[in-house]
Parts: structure tokens; C-alpha cells; sequence
């Protein structure tokens, strides 16, 4: 059997930890935008608690795209790159509004208006929620992760021959025979 092509649940377990642990490398360098914009909006051009969350998330899921489109997921094949932006968009704006929203209730709801309470609900809470939602969401539905070739795709040696018959009736067609 060849060791490439080894399938059970210890495989698709440990694919599944490879998955979540660059799928944390990204969240993690997309947290750390979200959180540096966030601030920035917040303590330097001074908006407001919910319009710096929204704006931060936004320049978050613009920089989570790109690393997981061509890190994370780079091994999914894409049908549609127009489908896939608009439903890794779709998804991230529904985790935003998960974050978001616990940041909302935090400040408005409970009067928690300090700049550590609202880090704390936005970027600890909410966004511990959201990535939950994210990971899932992802791997569902933009990125659709399965741990086995799909059925139209031939395996490795039925290539080879389908390619060696292809280069032969090119040959063949180029001399004139049939």
C-alpha cells in the first residue's frame, strides 16, 4: 500500500490537526491586525468602540482571506473564485457580527465602557465564538475540506496511462495513421 495514499480516522485526524493548527496561524496573525486596527481606530482617530470593531474586522477578513486561500486551503480546488470570495465574506461577516455583537452587548447592554472591557469582549469572548463558527464554515462551505481525492479525479497511475494513451494518438493523428 502506498504510504501516500493512506486513509482512516488516524489520517483524517491528523489532517484535521493540520488544518486547525494553520488555520490558528492565520486567525492568530489575523487577530493581531484586528487588534492593532482596532486600537488604532479606537485611541488614535478616536471613532467609536462598535464602528472601530466593524472597520478592524473588516481589514481582519480581507487579510484572513488571502492566508487562507493560499496557505491554509491552498489544496482545495476552487470552482468559482467569485463563489468562494462571496461566501468567505458571507461567513466572516456572520462571525463578525457574533464578535461584534458581544462587544455591543458588553458596552451597551452591561455598561462595560472601559477600552480592557472592550478588548476583552471583542477579542477574548466574541472572537473565541466567531472562530468556532469561522472554522466550521470554512471548511464546510468556501473551502470544502474532504480527506479523500474527490471520485472524478483518477488516481496517480490511471494519469500516467490516460496521458501515455494521449501522447500516442497524438502521434499517431500527426503522421496521418488512425
Amino acid at each position: 500500500m502506498n504510504p501516500k495514499k493512506k486513509t482512516g480516522p488516524q489520517t483524517e485526524r491528523r489532517q484535521l490537526r493540520a488544518e486547525a493548527g494553520r488555520f490558528g496561524v492565520i486567525g492568530g496573525l489575523g487577530w493581531l491586525v484586528d487588534t492593532l486596527t482596532f486600537n488604532f481606530c479606537l485611541n488614535v482617530l478616536g471613532l467609536a468602540s462598535v464602528r472601530s470593531g466593524l472597520l478592524a474586522s473588516a481589514v481582519a477578513i480581507a487579510f484572513n482571506y488571502l492566508g487562507h486561500r493560499y496557505w491554509t486551503y491552498r489544496q482545495s480546488v476552487t470552482v468559482s473564485r467569485s463563489r468562494e470570495v462571496g461566501l468567505f465574506v458571507f461567513f466572516s461577516i456572520i462571525g463578525m457580527a457574533i464578535q461584534n455583537g458581544v462587544l455591543a452587548v458588553s458596552h451597551y447592554g452591561f455598561g462595560y465602557t472601559s477600552t480592557w472591557a472592550d478588548i476583552l469582549a471583542k477579542n477574548m469572548v466574541g472572537l473565541g465564538m466567531a472562530t468556532v463558527f469561522r472554522f466550521w464554515a470554512y471548511r464546510s462551505w468556501v473551502f470544502r475540506v474532504t480527506h479523500q481525492p474527490p471520485a472524478d479525479v483518477p488516481a496517480r497511475d490511471d494519469v500516467t496511462k490516460i496521458r501515455g494513451e494521449l501522447s500516442l494518438r497524438r502521434t499517431s493523428r500527426s503522421t496521418g495513421e488512425s
